[in-house]
């Protein structure tokens, strides 16, 4: 059901002039720490799932204390040194991380806790 609400957050904030889907990741996060992704990926890339990226569910994630996540950045370590798995835009690949960066998008764009923000 996440995908669902950060899909809709996503839509209203394009559709309040807050961001367009062809803008690059590092336009809203540009201390985005792989710069590949910053610099190569869209939003509507993000939300498609043709940015390349994977999922976060991997041994990092099981070998880490779950209590360690409370905030969306706190996902970032179990993807963010990942390579893209293709050119953006080439494929479509189920990403969950890719939905993880939304979340982390759109908290810096509406100034609002992703987890926190009204329905």
């Amino acid at each position: 059901m996440n995908k669902m609400f950060t899909g809709l957050a996503v839509c209203q904030l394009a559709q309040r002039g807050k961001l367009d889907f062809n803008d690059w990741v590092g336009q809203h996060l540009p201390d985005y720490p792989n710069s590949i992704v910053a610099e190569h990926v869209t939003i509507h890339q993000l939300l498609t799932h043709t940015s390349g990226m994977g999922s976060f569910w991997n041994e990092r994630y099981e070998s880490t204390s779950k209590e360690r996540f409370k905030q969306v950045r706190d996902f970032f370590p179990l993807f963010v040194d990942t390579p893209l798995a293709f050119e953006p835009g080439d494929r479509y690949q189920y990403s969950n991380a890719g939905y993880v960066l939304l979340g982390a998008l759109i908290e810096s764009i509406s100034v609002q806790n992703y987890f926190e923000t009204e329905r």
